[in-house]
């Protein structure tokens, strides 16, 4: 999954889940963001809900998201060459505060 930075002044990005469900997380709700195992564990913590980011190199979104800068992940093909100097992002998980359950994406 490609990783792509922006400014934080946008409003925010969607969040497709796996049944089709929308999510927008605004950045206005965006609370902090936590580095775990090595950069290969990724927290952002919003105020209605948690998204995890398993992968490779994540530092590189972490610093991004603690420079002032949001980015977007997006669906890549399976066979795409990721070059060293960009995180690799192997799943998502939504946690919604609201529900005991938690949808994997991606």
């Amino acid at each position: 999954m490609p990783y792509e930075s922006h400014s934080a002044g946008r409003i925010g990005k969607m969040l497709i889940l796996p049944d089709g469900t929308r999510r927008l997380l605004a950045h206005v709700y965006f609370a902090q963001a936590k580095l775990v195992n090595d950069s290969t564990l990724l927290k952002l913590y919003y105020s209605f809900c948690r998204v995890e980011v398993s992968g490779e190199r994540l530092n590189i979104i972490f610093d991004d998201i603690t420079s002032g800068r949001m980015g977007v992940i997006s669906k890549d093909a399976d066979d795409a060459v990721k070059p060293v100097t960009e995180p690799i992002i192997t799943s998502i998980i939504y946690h919604s505060n609201t529900e005991d359950e938690s949808v994997e994406g991606m």
